[in-house]
């Protein structure tokens, strides 16, 4: 009997299985699987008709476009605003200046109504005037103070500055001419208590009121009305949304055709010549003090009692100085504080 070759066969075994299931699989397709067609089952609930959505737009890309923010990055470090030796340095740490000189604490101002005293002060960002979107439009820019929001002046009023109440909040005076008035003693006599006396360092929203000048003194009225009452800061300031908020001609002409210059008809060189008048005055009557800092002299208030004329003339020319723009953000009311000083020094 011939012996099975086992190996042959264990190697070609794969071969037949694979024929066999083919063979088997080609049997199955000519049989067929399905069965006869069942009854149709019985229709759905027809579902609710939905709710067109907004349309899909780039409107966040108007802002935050990248070339569009590299450009007011480069803007606004060219503001004061952005300046550590304005915002940080000297005031930013304290408590009671960090809601304007810091830019954490005015956003823990924003939150809280209050800064803690042991706040440590950052940079002043974009994040700290816009924080976030509550609706998604190009006319919504995300500001911590709405256009509608009411502002809390100095002399306990309240007043609405429109689209410029981001500006108001901090410039404004903080301080009246009546926190030195010293008439309940029973003379006509003030009293400086600081060096650093005055309205404030940035009182641009009362200048614009025409409501901080002390008229109590002297025959010169300040009640004026404000040419610009219907001009917002950042219509000035923001001119194409520029965030270095240097005001430009461009905003002036609207008004003032053919404009050239800030120094209109020579009104802030006008000015600026009275005030180097009253200032050489109130050194003289120690209103003044001045400091020299490396060459530069700068004039601080003197510490000490004057006559009241004399701190009327002294609180005008502070306004005047701390609003640093020569007249031009409320042209008859400083021109008003210039000469009702003057008329009290003598001059």
């Amino acid at each position: 009997m011939k012996s099975v070759d086992w190996m042959k066969v264990l190697k070609t075994f794969p071969v037949y299985l694979m024929v066999g299931a083919m063979v088997i699989m080609v049997a199955m397709s000519s049989i067929g699987c399905e069965g006869p067609e069942g009854q149709a089952g019985a229709d759905g609930v027809d579902g609710i008709d939905g709710v067109d959505g907004v349309d899909g737009n780039v409107t966040c890309l108007s802002c935050h476009e990248e070339s569009n923010m590299l450009e007011i990055r480069f803007e606004y470090n060219q503001s004061q605003h952005a300046s550590g030796d304005i915002s940080l340095d000297y005031a930013g740490g304290r408590s009671s200046c960090a809601e304007c000189h810091s830019g954490s604490g005015f956003v823990e101002f924003m939150v809280t109504g209050d800064v803690e005293a042991n706040h440590t002060p950052t940079a002043i960002t974009c994040n700290s005037c816009h924080g976030l979107h509550t609706d998604f439009t190009e006319e919504f820019p995300a500001l911590r103070i709405t256009a509608d929001a009411t502002i809390d002046l100095w002399d306990g009023t309240t007043e609405t500055f429109g689209a410029s109440n981001m500006c108001a909040f901090c410039h404004q005076p903080r301080r009246g001419y009546l926190d030195y008035d010293d008439t309940v003693a029973g003379d006509d006599s003030a009293s400086i208590t600081s060096s650093h006396a005055g309205p404030h360092h940035g009182p641009q929203a009362g200048v614009l009121l025409g409501t901080i000048g002390d008229g109590r003194n002297g025959t010169t009225s300040i009640d004026v009305t404000n040419q610009h009452a219907s001009v917002a800061c950042v219509d000035c300031h923001m001119e194409s949304g520029d965030h270095s908020f240097w005001p430009k001609i461009e905003s002036c002409t609207t008004c003032h055709s053919g404009l050239t210059t800030f120094d209109r008809d020579g009104f802030q060189t006008d000015i600026e010549a009275d005030m180097v008048l009253i200032r050489e005055e109130l050194v003289a009557v120690h209103a003044l003090g001045t400091d020299t800092v490396e060459g530069v002299v700068e004039y601080h208030p003197h510490v000490g009692k004057i006559s009241g004329t004399e701190f009327s003339a002294w609180w005008n020319y502070m306004v005047v100085v701390e609003d640093k723009s020569l007249g031009i953000h409320n042209p008859k009311f400083v021109e008003k504080l210039v000469a009702n000083a003057k008329e009290n020094l003598g001059l």
